[in-house]
């Protein structure tokens, strides 16, 4: 008999069997070899039964084209072509051909922001036919029922990470906040009422994590949130604290060193003429992702996806004179605040590596994928698809912990890019956010001050021994 009173994982059982099979696999990943046996997901189960699945192409043709709909509305795109030039500039001009056939660049969502949208109204389309509703619109698939659903699952699995890891669950987390304002977006677009997304926002305020109050205010009695100074998360902030006090710069080393430590192996094999096996090659990519990371600190969507070296835009430029760097140059459309390009030339050290990863282990890493000849992405995967960006990170996380001892993801290397900077000058914010992209130095700011705070202390505290010592010397002297 179950006590309902206490057993309150049932009221979403779906969400729960999945967080048990997950927070299991984790452990089993964590403990030696063959201690546990890796469980199947509900969803294969599922699939193999032959039922539906949760992926986006299983979902019925007039949903997929809500969705379509909405990427061709609100995507980044090209509109027009050479005709659009000739209002502008003469066809016969000198410099006509610097914007014949360049057409008008429309800034939409960039390809990330896209994606986590698209992923999200995926888990909101399925939590309707759970119900046994086929959504017609988007403004059907953000029901309060299927809105309820989504949030309840994913507080489930991340409940069952926290279990596993034996960490305390944090109700305000980031990830929490991301979803809620990604549904205030859809919502916003499919035209709910202003109820609906100022309750909405409510929920968003309570899994803030970065807001420590809700102030009235006297004027109009409506109550404003007070965020906290400190924009940067525990997790990455624990993350960083690796790399402090004097231990910390045995780390530091370590990182510095980890794309040399797992290329340098595969560069004495292929100097042999040797083939990589998987595990040598999945080393190769993950080298180049860490080299790239540590001098031009990318999000993880411009690393995986933005970064192309064929195609009809590529983002990498690779001179055929070995002296020359690499060049790497990400239109705004595709960036986070679409605010400018990111452009960057990489030193001849890492052009290097990229060459020798381009050349000899990329296309062997093709052909174990079934990657098209053509495929343009310094990240392959099978046909003409990019390597997923969770791979790409665990690949990162794993070799980091295994090789040099250090808890990594794609993220971290932006913060420890300020870190090094802002230890070697506590002025240099603005180069900090202009090394990360930032809109605003508003926002480099939010988290980096307390860095730059300590920083400035430090150096405050130099430099008041040193005129202590001064003073007391020629206090000295004079006595004498």
């Amino acid at each position: 008999m179950v006590d309902e009173s206490t057993d309150k994982g049932l009221e979403n059982p779906q969400a729960s069997l999945a967080a048990t099979v997950y927070a299991w696999n984790v452990l089993a990943k964590l403990l030696p070899p063959h201690h546990l046996k890796r469980l199947e997901a509900p969803a294969d189960r599922a699939k193999a039964r032959g039922s539906v699945s949760r992926r986006f192409t299983d979902l019925p043709n007039a949903v997929q084209a809500i969705w379509t709909g909405f990427e061709e509305e609100f995507g980044s795109r090209t509109l027009g072509d050479n005709s659009l030039a000739s209002l502008v500039v003469p066809t016969d001009h000198p410099y006509a051909d610097l914007v014949t056939g360049a057409g008008v660049s429309v800034t939409g969502y960039a390809s990330n922001t896209l994606r986590n949208l698209k992923s999200l109204f995926n888990s909101l389309a399925w939590a309707e036919f759970d119900d046994g509703r086929t959504p017609e619109t988007l403004f059907d698939c953000l029901s309060h029922e299927a809105i309820g659903k989504v949030i309840s699952a994913k507080q489930a699995t991340q409940k069952a990470r926290a279990t596993v890891q034996g960490k305390e669950y944090q109700f305000k987390n980031a990830t929490l906040k991301s979803v809620l304002t990604s549904m205030i977006t859809l919502s916003r677009i499919a035209g709910r009422s202003d109820t609906d997304i100022e309750a909405l926002q409510d929920i968003r305020n309570q899994l803030d994590p970065t807001i420590i109050k809700m102030r009235r205010d006297p004027k109009n009695g409506e109550y404003k949130p007070v965020f906290s100074s400190e924009k940067m998360g525990p997790l990455h902030a624990g993350m960083l604290e690796q790399f402090s006090g004097e231990a910390g710069y045995t780390k530091l080393r370590s990182f510095l060193q980890l794309p040399e430590t797992l290329f340098k192996p595969l560069e004495s094999k292929l100097r042999r003429k040797s083939t990589l096996n998987a595990v040598e090659r999945v080393d190769g990519l993950t080298a180049i992702a860490m080299a790239i990371l540590q001098v031009c600190p990318l999000r993880r969507a411009n690393l995986v996806d933005s970064l192309r070296i064929g195609g009809p835009d590529p983002s990498m430029s690779i001179p055929t004179d070995p002296r020359q760097p690499i060049r790497i140059r990400i239109p705004r459309a595709e960036t986070k605040t679409g605010a400018r390009d990111i452009a960057a030339e990489l030193p001849i050290g890492v052009s290097r590596r990229i060459r020798i990863y381009v050349y000899k282990i990329r296309p062997q890493l093709m052909a174990a994928l079934g990657s098209d000849a053509d495929n343009p992405y310094l990240f392959p995967a099978g046909g003409q698809k990019v390597r997923s960006g969770t791979l790409v990170l665990k690949n990162i996380s794993d070799r980091a912990w295994k090789r040099g001892g250090i808890k990594l993801d794609c993220h971290i290397f932006r913060h420890i890019a300020a870190k090094i900077v802002l230890d070697q000058d506590p002025s240099a914010i603005s180069l900090v956010s202009q090394i990360l992209g930032h809109a605003s130095i508003k926002t480099t700011l939010s988290y980096y001050a307390k860095i730059n705070d300590v920083v400035s202390q430090r150096l405050y505290h130099e430099a008041l021994a040193a005129k202590i010592k001064t003073v007391f010397a020629s206090s000295t002297s004079d006595d004498e």
